[in-house]
């Protein structure tokens, strides 16, 4: 199974998120949860209206059943965008 997804949320502090997570073990190119591996790569800001927003891709492949547990934990934390 594979998600991916672009967030206006800076890569820095989704590579924090991840970092805190106890269950997830930071690889060189990621970070991995059971047989979920999930790659956070930094994009060229936005600008919109006068604004500049970050940009981040982040992509969640893997088994489902180990996929669905953590894309749910990072929307939970990321969903308002302000988390």
């Amino acid at each position: 199974m594979r998600k991916e997804d672009i967030w206006a949320v800076d890569s820095g502090r989704i590579r924090t998120f991840f970092q805190e997570q106890p269950d997830i073990t930071q690889t060189e190119s990621g970070f991995v949860f059971h047989s979920c591996r999930v790659s956070v790569t930094a994009l060229e800001p936005r600008r919109m209206a006068g604004m500049t927003l970050p940009q981040t891709r982040i992509v969640f492949e893997g088994e489902e059943g180990s996929v669905i547990p953590i894309y749910r934990r990072f929307l939970l934390r990321f969903l308002s965008a302000g988390g």
